[in-house]
């Protein structure tokens, strides 16, 4: 899927850009400074399983866009994000469990729009917005430890029939360009749920403030 979606991305930037004048096509890096993920809780006991803290992620991004005038512009864009594992822990009364869950990434393909803030100077602040749509993934399986209590013995434990469905993408910020560097601080929610084997779900949302530095061609 990320593949036909790349392929699609680049046919149609390609294509735009002979086609006409005032194009614009942005390469982008991210980093998630602040993460946060909806908690996972046991059922039965209300206990927090995963927390909802999440690692710093960094991500890449490509956007075409098309001025509407000398101030606004809009277009797409696709990237990924890498998130982090975070940790898994739980406990009953003979048992402790600990383990890895496993890193959740997204492909967000995406509409945008920017509007830039006239100065009389080579620095332009600007806002921008994103809506979409987000490719989630993760890996099926993952090992848990379970330590017995009484004696210390610890054995593997293998989770699986874990799928991560994919959700809804939006960001807003505020960012500066400099002659054809940028540089934002936005808001960004991604939207997932992690679907079991017995048709349960848990939310897997995620909340993010990201610092995004990128440079712009023009054509």
């Amino acid at each position: 899927m990320k593949k036909v979606l790349l392929g699609l991305f680049a046919i149609l930037s390609i294509s735009t850009i002979a086609a006409d004048n005032g194009v614009n096509v942005y390469g982008r890096f991210g980093l998630d400074i602040i993460s946060r993920y909806n908690k996972i809780k046991n059922d039965d006991t209300g206990e927090t399983l995963v927390k909802g803290k999440g690692k710093v992620a960094p991500g890449i991004f490509l956007e075409v866009t098309k001025d509407i005038n000398k101030n606004a512009e809009v277009g797409l864009g696709l990237g990924y994000i890498w998130h982090g594992k975070r940790d898994f822990n739980g406990e009953d009364d003979d048992y402790l469990i600990s383990g890895k869950l496993p890193a959740v990434n997204s492909v967000p393909l995406y509409v945008t729009g920017k509007y830039k803030f006239d100065t009389n100077s080579n620095a332009k602040p600007y806002i921008k917005a994103d809506l979409g749509y987000s490719f989630n993934n993760m890996k099926k399986s993952f090992d848990l430890n379970v330590t017995e209590k009484v004696t210390g013995n610890t054995a593997t434990m293998k989770e699986d029939g874990y799928k991560l469905k994919n959700g809804v993408y939006v960001a807003v910020g505020v960012g500066v360009e400099y002659m054809d560097f940028t540089t934002d601080l936005s808001y960004v929610f991604t939207g997932a749920k992690i679907k079991y084997d017995d048709g349960d779900k848990d939310k897997a949302n995620n909340s993010a403030i990201r610092l995004t530095v990128g440079y712009k061609f023009s054509f």
